[in-house]
């Protein structure tokens, strides 16, 4: 995850281990703008925060011998993605998937160097905008 502005943590690339459900730092030093790891979406830029799916393909390879292995992470990833933004909508946040990736932007923030090693999806997190026009109405 790269933190530009989320309350309670300070900016950042962060790792979430689910071995130990929690959310660890592991740089500060540059931190690109969020447009120069998704294929130059500008309105990327005024996201806060943006989170990346990256896949170890030789944890699949072992189980499918064939092609499956990539199948297999690709459907994962958008069955994580869903979940992600079902969670982001019941907290009150937009989330913005995205496919437009820019794979050695990601994999040098990420220190991903192994060929196995590969990003996959992301997706921006927001607090969605509130036009005045909107505020107390309700959709019939």
């Amino acid at each position: 995850m790269v933190a530009l502005g989320v309350e309670g943590l300070e900016p950042g690339v962060y790792h979430y281990s689910a071995a130990d459900h929690d959310l660890g730092r592991i740089s500060a030093n540059h931190l690109p703008k969020i447009s120069e790891l998704v294929g130059g979406q500008e309105w990327a830029d005024a996201m806060p925060c943006l989170i990346l799916l990256c896949a170890r393909l030789d944890r699949t390879m072992w189980k499918y011998e064939d092609a499956n292995a990539y199948r297999v992470v690709l459907i994962e990833a958008g069955h994580i993605g869903q979940n992600m933004m079902l969670a982001a909508t019941r907290h009150g946040l937009s989330a913005c998937p995205t496919a437009a990736l820019s794979h050695s932007a990601i994999k040098r923030l990420l220190g991903l160097d192994r060929l196995t090693d590969a990003p996959i999806y992301a997706l921006t997190l927001s607090i969605p905008e509130r036009s005045p026009h909107s505020a107390g109405q309700s959709i019939n």
